[in-house]
């Protein structure tokens, strides 16, 4: 819904600032650019349902980055090459415009950051059930101190997203690499 809302601001502006021939090119422009840009932010963001790509750091997927530098390229082509113009019935955005459209993008990657920050700060004990369950890392024993019944300890894996798994206190944790 970020990501439409976005792009139908985006295009009340550009319509608001650009009236005459051409007009509609420009709009369209500045919404595809915003949309390319803004998937590419979201699709870096979600990698990890609870890992900030930060810690995560951009080469842990090259394959994955590769696809999002070419991704950004082809974009930026069917804007500012000359002969590409005609057939996506695109024009050139001015440096402002294009650096809205990245700051626009950014706003959609901060939220899904935020939005991580917020779901493991309200996750049921959050690192304080790691903690518990003496799970730091997969190689321990759980002592768990948050069970949902008898010798079973619910956890969120970090390395996989959304999944729970269920560790009996007399085994190790599943290796979900």
């Amino acid at each position: 819904m970020l990501i439409g809302a976005l792009c139908l601001g985006v295009q009340a502006w550009a319509l608001a600032g650009h009236g005459g021939p051409g007009a509609r090119e420009h709009w369209q422009t500045m919404v595809f650019t915003l949309l390319a840009l803004a998937q590419m932010a979201h699709l870096l963001a979600i990698r990890s349902e609870h890992e900030s790509l930060f810690t995560q750091g951009l080469r842990s997927n090259l394959p994955l980055l590769g696809a999002v530098v070419l991704t950004l390229v082809l974009q930026l082509a069917t804007g500012y090459v000359p002969w590409l113009q005609p057939i996506f019935h695109t024009q050139t955005l001015s440096a402002g415009e294009l650096g809205l459209c990245v700051a626009l993008a950014a706003v959609v990657f901060v939220a899904v950051e935020i939005d991580k920050i917020r779901r493991r700060q309200a996750a049921p004990g959050g690192a304080i059930a790691d903690a518990a369950c003496g799970l730091k890392g997969g190689a321990q024993e759980p002592m768990c101190a948050t069970t949902s019944g008898p010798g079973i300890c619910l956890r969120s894996s970090r390395r996989t997203s959304a999944v729970f798994h269920a560790v009996r206190h007399s085994r190790k944790p599943m290796d979900l690499s």
